[in-house]
């Protein structure tokens, strides 16, 4: 009787035990179903905002192309991250909490970093404006000095016109050219001829017009003396001529000009052993400039 009592108390403590491990049990896959859900949105969330985070770096690449290999470093180190946290299983919820820590390190770290890449945007801005600035003004100065160097070019223009205007002004005009042969008597003076033999000379006079705006003072005159064959009869040295053009001269002498009309009379001194029957031809070159010329026939 006793026996079996103990037998019934038995039973039904076991009964109990396992209502009460069943409980248990099923208390435990219920917290655990809980957790795994707690696990899953955690998660979720944590990719959320990773991918949030890297839309703004991807949109940050986009717009700094100057910084963009700094931020596609950056930006490979979040994504990785992400990698990292979508392979997480259940059974890693202990690392959710970790991962919540260096997101938010990441996420301080990350605006620091875009201010300091916004402050250096806009000091690229700054230098962008400046260099147009610059430029603007670079561009003012070679337009003014492009306008300079074109009205220096016309004043230059104009002073080399009125300097030419002036040098013209001041050339001397000689009219009434004339020549004649000339044989030397034995009394020391010169009587004209036709005869090639006999001359010793060529006497050329002229008329120096009156010009106010000359120079005063000593004028030199130039003769070349042309042969019959078209050669410069007798070389007694050259000149520079106002044009720049060089020539040999046959004979040369001084005259006093006062900026009035004034007779000239001068002579070209020749060896009559030298002279030839035909035409000579007198260039005549007054303070350097040609003023004509003249001819004389010889028999």
């Amino acid at each position: 009787m006793i026996s079996s009592i103990k037998s019934k108390g038995l039973i039904s403590f076991l009964l109990v035990l396992v209502v009460i491990i069943g409980y248990l049990s099923y208390q435990n896959a219920k917290d655990y179903s809980h957790l795994r859900q707690a696990f899953e949105v955690e998660k979720n969330e944590l990719e959320s905002e990773l991918d949030v985070i890297i839309k703004d770096y991807q949109d940050a690449i986009s717009r700094r192309e100057n910084v963009s290999s700094r931020l596609k470093e950056e930006l490979n180190k979040i994504i990785k991250l992400r990698d990292t946290i979508q392979n997480l299983k259940s059974s890693s919820y202990s690392l959710i909490t970790d991962y919540r820590k260096r997101i938010v390190n990441l996420e301080r770290q990350n605006k620091s970093l875009f201010i300091q890449i916004d402050s250096l945007s806009d000091h690229n801005s700054r230098l962008l404006e400046e260099n147009v600035e610059v430029k603007e003004e670079l561009e003012k100065e070679e337009d003014l000095n492009d306008n300079l160097n074109k009205k220096n070019k016309v004043l230059t223009y104009r002073k080399n016109e009125l300097q030419a205007r002036v040098a013209n002004a001041e050339i001397l005009k000689a009219v009434d050219l004339d020549v004649e042969a000339m044989k030397k008597k034995r009394s020391g003076k010169y009587t004209s001829t036709s005869r090639s033999s006999k001359t010793e000379a060529f006497e050329v006079t002229f008329e120096l017009l009156e010009n106010k705006v000359a120079t005063k003072g000593k004028k030199d005159v130039h003769f070349q003396l042309i042969n019959p064959e078209g050669k410069l009869h007798q070389s007694k040295g050259k000149i520079r001529l106002k044009n720049r053009k060089v020539i040999s001269y046959s004979e040369k002498f001084q005259t006093n000009y006062e900026n009035k009309n004034l007779e000239v009379k001068a002579y070209i001194y020749v060896d009559n052993k030298n002279i030839t029957k035909g035409e000579y031809i007198i260039n005549v070159f007054i303070d350097r400039v040609y003023s004509g010329y003249v001819k004389v026939k010889l028999r």
